[in-house]
């Protein structure tokens, strides 16, 4: 995700933006039923994840690379952050023994973790992260917070189309012009990274590439097309309330409703105790 000066939404500190940690700690040990949504707001929890990561050392060597390669020192920390979290969701999940597995990815990016049955996808923006998993795929997440996207019509016309499309259902009611746009962009990215082969491909696949052209396709036609999209994958695309979010899960799995990663050592430690 690109940063932007654009002021955040800040959706980890709406009241509405996420279920409660009690309520996600209060669900029985072994029920893996579903889909779990993970807020992380990388600047409450910064502490508490490099407390972690000091004391357990949950990061592979492949993470703290991947990390590192960021020139920007707030992009960089951000990221490492958001690693921590995935990674302490996959041992909450699966148990300690998947701690410094490698995880695999393949030309586009599309993580796998070796020798695990799991489902995951990471999305990062600025100052947050989405942490989506599940037993199986395909399974793509993505958020953004508030900034302007350098696209132009007709382009927008065909991306809000497609997000139609992709979702089978409208664009959230009432939102200003380029809200609405970050709204259709996530729903396209969670859908990118469910099919993992780039957001290009799908862009293209959608007709958005190119969309000045004389011969672009039509907004109903790139809706089409975007249906058939989803059909092919057998995802479902839901926004995600309360946040500028959206989540493209297997067809029939149900999504559980988002949660508030811990962000202090009580809380941490009344989570770890649990298995979903």
């Amino acid at each position: 995700m690109n940063r932007s000066a654009a002021a955040a939404l800040a959706p980890s500190r709406t009241p509405d933006a996420a279920m409660s940690l009690a309520a996600a700690t209060a669900r029985k040990p072994g029920n893996r039923a579903g889909l779990e949504l993970w807020l992380v707001d990388l600047q409450r929890a910064s502490n508490l994840l490099a407390a972690i990561e000091a004391r357990s050392g949950v990061l592979s060597a492949d993470d703290i690379r991947r990390a590192d390669t960021m020139a920007d020192a707030a992009l960089r920390n951000e990221r490492r952050a958001a690693y921590i979290a995935l990674r302490l969701l996959l041992e909450r999940r699966l148990g300690e023994h998947v701690r410094g597995a490698a995880i695999e990815r393949t030309p586009a990016g599309k993580p796998s973790l070796a020798g695990a049955e799991i489902a995951f996808s990471l999305a990062h923006t600025d100052g947050f992260a989405l942490v989506g998993l599940g037993d199986h795929g395909p399974l793509g997440v993505d958020i953004e917070v508030a900034r302007r996207l350098a696209i132009a019509e007709p382009r927008r016309d065909l991306m809000r189309a497609a997000a139609r499309g992709l979702a089978g259902a409208e664009l959230p009611a009432g939102l200003a012009p380029e809200p609405m746009l970050l709204a259709a962009w996530v729903r396209i990215e969670a859908v990118a990274k469910a099919r993992g082969d780039g957001v290009a491909r799908l862009l293209t696949a959608l007709g958005l590439i190119g969309a000045d052209r004389a011969d672009a396709p039509s907004a109903a036609e790139v809706e089409l097309r975007a249906g058939g999209i989803v059909q092919a994958l057998g995802v479902t695309v839901t926004d995600i309330a309360g946040v500028t979010a959206a989540v493209a899960a297997p067809i029939g799995v149900p999504v559980s409703a988002l949660v508030q990663f811990p962000t202090d050592w009580t809380a941490w430690s009344a989570l770890a105790q649990l298995r979903t």
